[in-house]
């Protein structure tokens, strides 16, 4: 069951919005959405080990404490819980990213975009529950692990594919590597990364991975037949 909390200081918002996402999450999941009237209500919650929820969407413009302020307590104490901004400006948007924000969305919501967003979240809570933090041109995104095929490293630029799309970071493959073998990924190449569930054959010319071939470098086809 997907526990979901929604803050917001408007009381005809806060009860929009949580019917919103019944019905998007009722076709989809079973779901408990609790209900905050204030990011004090939120941090009393915490504190007396009451809450319980894994997403939370979270209305920046709200006083005295609002959603950046509620959303860096959080990250502080390190409360497990993802978060989706609403708000009516895009004011916060890059500082809000810097909470490890799973999407920001504006007033007046998109019944559309709000869909998608949860799906999105719900898509990648499916393909395992392990995800990897990135900045991708400002934004940080979270990226289900068992969802990326391969990552290939261009001087200081990593690219990981997914299935729809590729995403680019500045970032180290030796340190990618030392974060995603753990997850059943496989350096084959001081440039590639690949995820061993999407491997479809392994030859000395290359990795054969669903329509495409990835370079398997001399010095780890002997690691890999030593194994």
């Amino acid at each position: 069951m997907l526990k979901v909390a929604i803050c917001d200081d408007d009381e005809k918002v806060l009860g929009q919005l949580g019917e919103a996402v019944g019905k998007i999450l009722f076709a989809r999941d079973e779901y408990e959405i609790s209900y905050f009237r204030s990011g004090e209500e939120i941090r009393e919650s915490v504190e007396q080990k009451l809450f319980s929820s894994q997403l939370l969407l979270l209305d920046i413009h709200m006083h005295p404490w609002d959603g950046m302020q509620t959303a860096a307590w959080l990250r502080k104490r390190c409360v497990d819980v993802d978060i989706i901004f609403v708000t009516v400006s895009q004011e916060h948007v890059y500082e809000g990213y810097t909470y490890k924000a799973f999407a920001y969305l504006l007033k007046p919501l998109s019944m559309e975009r709000l869909g998608n967003e949860l799906n999105r979240y719900l898509d990648e809570i499916a393909q395992g529950g392990e995800c990897l933090n990135i900045s991708v041109r400002g934004y940080e995104r979270k990226v289900a692990v068992g969802r990326i095929l391969y990552a290939e490293s261009d001087k200081r630029k990593i690219r990981l594919h997914l299935p729809e799309e590729t995403l680019e970071f500045y970032g180290k493959m030796d340190e990618l590597a030392g974060i995603l073998e753990k997850h059943g990924f496989l350096r084959c190449h001081q440039s590639y990364l690949v995820n061993t569930s999407h491997i479809r054959g392994i030859g000395r010319s290359g990795i054969e991975m669903e329509g495409m071939k990835i370079p398997i470098s001399r010095k780890y086809w002997e690691i890999l037949r030593g194994k």
